[in-house]
């Protein structure tokens, strides 16, 4: 087989993931662009297209710009590192705009990506098929978070939002976390490793207090201390799912947090690694965990636990019922 045969062949499969080949396609032949070209348009079999560190040139903007959007059976689109996005930005409003079956986009690492977002933004105010938003190490600016509240006021079909690796820290993120309240199909955002200050936080523990809707929140590598989440901690037992890894957080946290777990609380997994909890901190965990029945994982790995305080933690959740229902990481 040629390499266009090889390539083509690839579209016979659900997945297609494109990285570091757009050189590859600039070398096929007006004729072979036109092959491939066309079996993007009619694959029926697609379903996620990847395009990760490849620099766009002509063919592979005409795919975004005329055969993307024509391809109805295409669910999931990752755009990743690619250095010249913005180039294409009409194209890429052009897929969300025409393509009707879409439920997951990623668009992450785009030295542009500010301006690519403020570009499609307006296409993703009224509900389509989007689930899965991410917006990832965008360098999305504090001006256009009041963009980002609007989306989020109005979009009723984004259920899991990704915006993390990028600084929020702007005051106008509060509004973008005041905007969430109001939203009703959000289930899990991931604000990890976003800068997010003491008052963003506050803010975000009266949205999960007042939304019954969030069940998901990683608020991992924000550097945050016991004291910037204390005053939340009664809230986050409302979850399924909470990441707190890769922070600065101490056993003070771990009581008020623990202390707040009762018959309603409906946590499933706790993810604490790489803190500063120490023995006191995991074994107190660990106590109160033995009547909470929702809990099925804990990571409370790096957190300068000693073998004394493995034991301890064990003997506790072996007393949990039913014994070792909990998968433990330390």
């Amino acid at each position: 087989m040629t390499q266009i045969d090889n390539f083509l062949a690839e579209f016979a499969k659900d997945h297609i993931q494109l990285i570091d080949q757009s050189h590859l396609i600039q070398e096929f032949t007006s004729e072979e662009q036109f092959k491939l070209s066309s079996r993007i348009k009619i694959s029926s079999f697609l379903r996620t297209f990847e395009l990760n560190n490849v620099k766009l040139n002509q063919c592979m903007s005409n795919i975004l710009m005329h055969d993307l959007p024509c391809n109805n059976s295409i669910q999931i689109l990752r755009l990743q590192n690619i250095p010249n996005l913005t180039s294409s930005v009409f194209a890429l409003k052009e897929i969300i705009q025409f393509n009707t079956s879409i439920e997951e986009l990623e668009i992450s690492n785009i030295p542009d990506g500010d301006l690519i977002f403020k570009e499609i933004a307006p296409w993703l105010f009224t509900d389509n098929k989007v689930k899965h938003l991410t917006l990832s190490n965008l360098h999305i600016q504090s001006a256009s978070l009041e963009l980002m509240s609007n989306l989020l006021k109005t979009n009723s079909t984004i259920t899991h939002l990704d915006i993390s690796n990028q600084n929020l820290s702007g005051k106008h993120m509060v509004s973008v976390i005041k905007s969430i309240e109001q939203n009703t199909s959000i289930q899990s955002i991931n604000f990890s490793n976003c800068h997010l200050t003491p008052q963003i936080i506050t803010a975000l523990g009266e949205v999960i207090d007042k939304n019954s809707i969030i069940k998901e929140l990683d608020l991992s590598r924000n550097k945050l201390f016991s004291a910037d989440l204390i005053g939340i901690a009664p809230f986050l037992k409302k979850l399924e799912k909470l990441n707190l890894s890769h922070n600065l957080i101490d056993r003070y946290f771990v009581v008020d947090f623990a202390r707040s777990f009762d018959n309603k609380t409906l946590l499933n997994s706790i993810n604490l690694e790489n803190n500063r909890l120490g023995n006191l901190g995991c074994i107190t965990l660990a106590h109160y965990l033995e009547s909470i029945k929702s809990v099925e994982t804990l990571n409370i790995s790096s957190n300068d636990l000693d073998q004394f305080g493995e034991y301890l933690v064990q003997k506790a959740l072996k007393l949990a019922s039913p014994p070792y229902r909990i998968k433990l990481t330390l």
